[in-house]
């Protein structure tokens, strides 16, 4: 009698939160905001000798702010059958621009100058492939997750605009492109809207560049709030 009881009680707790197999496409997009990188030396091409190619260093780099820019977003959803578990994959891409007001680099060989100080303007793009689990806590028309996703990340080119004190601008400064693994951990919570569309609104938390990172290379962490409409296939 006891375990007839016993059972009874799990049925009861877990039955709300069974999900009937499935499969849903969402899009959408967000705002994130990102942990500037440590720059420690650049390429600068200059057009008016030639386009002369030279490679410049950061001698100091302070007032950093974070970048930030919108993403956008493409996830394919799968629901287990039984489990609360949908397995989620997908990718998310976005322009960051940033800024720095105090930064020291090398004069060119063409300046009598040694070093010249000025202020920095960053712009790169990154595109995420991820994989991952959305745990769903309950089941309802409103239905929280938890989430871990682990992401293969690929760094444009930063394109990089110092303009100096004297009024030199480095317009056509680079640093190079990179890929780096990482993951990401998020809560959020789907909304059904319709019969078979529904909305995510999460947030989430990511190690950009986990592996593999050189010696004097920084965390890259970043956070999004992302909003994503599914359409349920079956």
């Amino acid at each position: 009698m006891k375990l007839l009881k016993t059972i009874f009680l799990l049925h009861l707790i877990f039955i709300p939160t069974m999900n009937a197999q499935s499969l849903s496409v969402g899009l959408g997009g967000g705002f994130s905001s990102m942990q500037p990188e440590r720059y420690e030396s650049f390429t600068y091409q200059n057009s008016s000798f030639n386009n002369y190619t030279w490679s410049g260093k950061f001698v100091e780099l302070k007032d950093q702010k974070n970048d930030q820019g919108l993403n956008y977003s493409g996830y394919f959803r799968y629901g287990l059958p039984i489990l609360p578990v949908n397995i989620i994959a997908g990718f998310q891409y976005c322009q960051y621009t940033g800024s720095a007001g105090n930064v020291t680099v090398e004069s060119p060989p063409w300046s009598s100058l040694m070093y010249t100080n000025g202020v920095l303007k960053t712009k790169k793009e990154m595109v995420s492939i991820n994989v991952g689990v959305q745990w769903e806590i309950s089941s309802s028309f409103i239905t929280p997750y938890l989430s871990f996703q682990a992401m293969a990340n690929r760094f444009s080119e930063t394109s990089l605009e110092i303009k100096t004190n004297f009024g030199n601008l480095y317009e056509e400064a680079k640093t190079e492109k990179k890929s780096r693994y990482g993951a990401a951990v998020g809560a959020g919570a789907k909304v059904n809207l319709l019969p078979g569309i529904s909305s995510n609104l999460e947030i989430n938390y990511s190690a950009n560049n986990i592996s593999p990172r050189e010696d004097a290379e920084k965390a890259i962490n970043s956070v999004s709030l992302n909003l994503l409409f599914f359409y349920q296939l079956f």
